[in-house]
């Protein structure tokens, strides 16, 4: 069981989802970018609905100090970027279409657990507006989950 299994699978689920619109851009977790910024960056190269999924640090869940380590959590953010030029109209409401789905999927224990003891997916998912004052570009959905592993 491990967090690195649980992102490596992930990205096969998301990519089986099936928008409910604009069908022909699916999902895609682009493993060769680092970083949110990174993803940002090259936005021109992988368009719309890029997917970069974000670990965070590894934190020890024991409740009692000196205990053996036997149980770690770590934060994870599914982080997806959509653009007006490849999405035009639907890209305003298309990151709430795909929290949906995305969400729905994590959330299956089919899924997760035969990576991870638990994860949980946050209610505070966040899709912020890309671009200027003058014009937007596009739009980013954040999705956050906490995953437990026993180790």
């Amino acid at each position: 069981m491990s967090v690195e299994t649980l992102v490596e699978a992930m990205g096969p689920l998301l990519a089986a989802l099936e928008p409910s619109h604009a069908s022909g851009l699916r999902l895609l977790v682009v493993p060769e970018v680092r970083s949110e910024g990174e993803l940002f960056a090259e936005s021109d190269r992988v368009g719309s609905r890029a997917v970069y999924i974000e670990t965070g640090a590894i934190i020890d869940t024991g409740l009692v100090q000196g205990d053996a380590l036997d149980e770690v959590s770590q934060a994870l953010t599914v982080v997806v970027l959509y653009r007006d030029a490849d999405l035009g109209p639907l890209a305003t409401w298309a990151p709430t279409s795909d929290a949906a789905l995305i969400i729905g999927a994590l959330r299956l224990h089919s899924f997760w657990s035969s990576h991870v003891s638990d994860l949980a997916v946050l209610p505070e998912t966040q899709v912020e507006t890309r671009g200027d004052i003058d014009r937007v570009t596009g739009y980013v959905l954040r999705i956050r989950c906490n995953v437990r592993v026993s180790i």
